[in-house]
Parts: C-alpha cells; sequence; structure tokens
C-alpha cells in the first residue's frame, strides 16, 4: 500500500520520518477475556532495514490516503518477526489489562472496608446514645415515687432495649452483607483469573511512504 505524505496538509513527524521507507505490516484483532472480554486492533510493522514501528506511528499512517497495490505474500523471515512484534505488543497489552483488573479489585474492596466501616461507627455512636438514655431512665425510675409514673418510664424503658437489640442486629446483618459481597467479588475474580486470548489476523500489507 502506498501512502501519499506528500499531499498531507500539515506535519506528522511520526510519518514524515517513513517517507522514502517501505516494509510490511499486519493488524491482528486480540481478543482478551479477563474480567470481562475486551477487543483490541494491534499492529505490527516493520520497516526495510527490520525496525519495528510502534502502535502509535502505524495509527497515524492510516490517517493518510493511500491506494492499494498488489496483493502482500510475506516471506518466513517476515512472518516470524511480524509474530515476535505480535506477541511484544500482546504482553505489554496484557499486563495492562491485569493491572487495570488488579486496581479495579483493589478499589472495589477498599469500597467495602469504608462502607464497613462508616456502618459500624454510625451504629456503634447510635448503641452508646440508647446505652445512656437507657441508664438515664433506669435511674429516673428508682427515684420515682408514683407508680403510675415509674411503670411509664419502664415502658420507655423495654421500648428503648427493643431498639438497641434492633440495631445490634443490624450491625450483625449488615457486616454479613458485605462479607457476603466480599466473598462474591473475590470469587468473581478468582474464576477470571487466568486470561483467554485469542487472534485474529486481519490484514498484512506491504507498506511504502512517499
Amino acid at each position: 500500500m502506498l501512502f501519499n505524505y506528500g499531499q498531507l496538509l500539515g506535519k506528522v513527524s511520526l510519518i514524515a520520518n517513513l517517507v522514502g521507507r517501505s516494509g510490511v505490516l499486519s493488524l491482528t484483532k486480540v481478543t482478551v477475556q479477563a474480567l470481562e472480554r475486551e477487543e483490541h486492533l494491534v499492529f505490527a510493522a516493520l520497516d526495510e532495514d527490520g525496525r519495528v514501528l510502534d502502535q502509535e506511528t502505524c495509527e497515524k499512517l492510516f490517517e493518510i490516503d493511500g491506494q492499494v497495490r498488489e496483493t502482500t505474500h510475506k516471506s518466513a523471515p517476515e512472518t516470524e518477526q511480524l509474530q515476535k512484534v505480535l506477541k511484544g505488543s500482546q504482553d505489554v497489552l496484557v499486563v495492562r489489562i491485569a493491572e487495570r483488573n488488579k486496581k479495579f479489585f483493589e478499589e472495589e474492596i477498599e469500597k467495602l472496608d469504608r462502607w464497613a466501616e462508616d456502618l459500624k461507627e454510625g451504629l456503634e455512636q447510635e448503641l452508646k446514645e440508647l446505652d445512656v438514655e437507657i441508664k438515664g431512665r433506669k435511674k429516673e425510675a428508682k427515684l420515682q415515687t408514683d407508680l403510675e409514673e415509674k411503670l411509664v418510664i419502664h415502658r420507655k424503658i423495654k421500648e428503648l432495649e427493643a431498639e438497641r437489640s434492633r440495631k445490634r442486629r443490624a450491625l450483625f446483618e449488615a457486616q454479613d452483607e458485605i462479607d457476603r459481597q466480599k466473598d462474591d467479588l473475590i470469587s468473581h475474580v478468582e474464576a477470571q483469573l487466568h486470561q483467554q486470548i485469542e487472534q485474529e489476523e486481519l490484514f498484512t500489507i506491504r507498506w511504502e511512504v512517499q
């Protein structure tokens, strides 16, 4: 494929360095199944001296008008070299995805931990306030001489103790729910820990920049 850099308005330094040079280039769709299914277009390209063109340069190359020429046939050495370049790019891609998934996992665990801590602090504060109120009511009941008023206070104490019991149960249930969500997250990540990779070569061309 002949790319007409000379007809381009403006200058693209990455491509300007390729004027007068030629080589071979392939584009492969790499599908990675990890936490989710991802598809990436990965270039592998060499010039006539065997120097590697990076991904950004290849992408810029296809922003320039060009004309398709004869059908491309790769030689055995070219095929081997392109496979090495593709393997290197694929390895970088896989590491990047793994790092991103690691960051996602750590952030999700941190969110659950913060939620657990906030919930615990909030409920524990409410329980402390109920304890103080119950203690005060009991003291009030002891000092009350009127039986009817004493019964009213004890009824209120009973309601407060029931509320305290509900708050304690809510604390345990919330912790159980957080632990369940953590288990689900860990199980999901473990199930997808081993990445599955598929490759589909889309095309190979001989390129030249004028």
